[in-house]
Parts: structure tokens; sequence; C-alpha cells
């Protein structure tokens, strides 16, 4: 199994954002935090 997913699409799938386009804009602009 794969260990690695992107931030991105489990923000999406956590429904923190309402696409996946805004979850990477929030991680490419440094508003999330790991």
């Amino acid at each position: 199994m794969d260990q690695f997913q992107r931030l991105d699409v489990w923000l999406d799938v956590a429904c923190l954002f309402k696409t996946r386009s805004e979850a990477q804009k929030a991680c490419s602009g440094g508003k999330v935090d790991v």
C-alpha cells in the first residue's frame, strides 16, 4: 500500500474545503501546517 497521500486530497475528503482546488490553494498558500 502507498504510504504517502496528497494533503490537498485528504483535506477535500475530510470536508475541510468544498473543492480540491480550494485545498490546493490553501496548501500552496502556506495556510496549512503539518
